[in-house]
């Protein structure tokens, strides 16, 4: 932020943003400032606000900023092209002495001598020419665009979906869903031949925003699992705690669960009761972003059932898994993705509120 004026009559403000070509100068009267303003070294200022009036003037500016930068996004004056998106290993590799390659499933830049030609994207039929001179121009030249990646929950799932499912696509209506044969867009749905089809979202807690209703064609599930897996930094990580009542007003919600996010190590900001809560450290319980086919959220610590088989869902070596606790459960598999995916899997407790389904009779059975 830059300030604009004298000691006398600071103004005017002028926002830049470093990113993109945006810039935008607005005044204000009153302006909030003191007396100990240096204007000869602008980008050292410290603003003291007499009243909340001059927070909000300050605000509204802001927010005018934000939508002139936004209007800029959208009409697409900020497009990149490859070679400015990736400028910095362009250099280092022809410093090197050496061509760059472009790996087809990454997007990543990297030495020619270093990269096999079938993962190469300028020897993919993408560009049409078997001459790798002229494709690197062409890719160089060209408006970059966000190589996929996948997330690791989304990554997860393809592995347990059922081998006769090829493809996936994206109705208008936003249903996503597996296909045996290859299906073609027609009106507002991708119709099919042979084989069956598979609806996705409509039970499982997944996302894959990279396939779309505008793709020309399905993806295979198999170019799918060649995606980079990421992990999804703008998720904030749900978690659910039993609340500690200690504000007068507040006794009715003492002892019961409240969600939302961590905002400190004991305590959790819930959007739905508008407030930041006190919480017992040891109830603590991450949500694991999986559902059964009925839509019931498996949470860390749930008790959950499968025929007779009671087990309790924790978090291990980066992974959530099944405990199970039943006698002669010994050759389960453990993946709590396995069975929220596949199998008839139901919440029926905690190990907090109902600590009895854990009770030796239940779990180890009766002779």
């Amino acid at each position: 932020m830059k300030i604009i004026g004298n000691k006398e009559s600071v103004n005017q403000i002028s926002l830049t943003h470093k990113g993109i070509n945006a810039r935008f100068n607005c005044f204000m009267k009153p302006f909030p400032y003191c007396n100990d303003i240096d204007t000869s070294n602008p980008e050292i200022i410290e603003i003291i606000f007499k009243d909340s009036y001059e927070i909000d003037n300050l605000i509204d500016v802001l927010e005018k900023f934000k939508k002139n930068v936004l209007n800029i996004w959208e009409s697409g004056d900020d497009t990149m092209k490859n070679k400015e998106k990736h400028l910095k290993e362009i250099v280092e590799i022809a410093c090197d002495g050496n061509c760059i390659a472009v790996d087809k499933n990454s997007g990543k830049v990297k030495p020619c001598c270093y990269s096999s030609c079938s993962n190469c994207l300028f020897d993919d039929s993408h560009y049409r020419d078997s001459d790798c001179d002229r494709t690197r121009r062409k890719w160089a030249e060209s408006e970059y665009v966000e190589h996929p990646v996948i997330s690791k929950s989304d990554r997860t799932f393809l592995d347990y979906i059922k081998e006769e499912y090829k493809y996936i696509a994206r109705d208008k209506n936003d249903i996503l869903c597996a296909y045996e044969s290859e299906p073609f867009k027609k009106g507002a749905y991708w119709h099919w031949g042979d084989g069956s089809y598979f609806r996705l979202n409509q039970h499982f807690n997944i996302d894959f925003p990279m396939i779309k209703w505008s793709d020309e064609e399905p993806w295979l599930i198999e170019d799918l699992k060649k995606l980079e897996v990421v992990k999804i930094m703008n998720r904030e990580i749900l978690f659910r705690a039993k609340h500690i009542h200690t504000i007068p007003g507040n006794e009715h919600l003492n002892g019961t669960w409240v969600y939302g996010y961590l905002s400190d190590e004991n305590y959790i900001y819930d959007k739905s009761l508008e407030g930041e809560f006190l919480i017992d450290e040891d109830t603590i319980c991450q949500y694991t972003e999986l559902t059964n086919e009925l839509g019931e959220e498996f949470w860390e610590n749930d008790i959950v059932q499968c025929g007779y088989y009671y087990g309790v869902i924790k978090y291990e070596e980066g992974a959530f898994i099944i405990k199970w606790n039943t006698k002669d459960s010994e050759f389960l598999r453990h993946d709590l993705a396995y069975w929220a995916y596949l199998c008839d899997v139901r919440v029926v407790g905690n190990i907090f509120d109902n600590p009895e389904l854990l009770e030796e009779e239940n779990v180890h059975g009766t002779d």
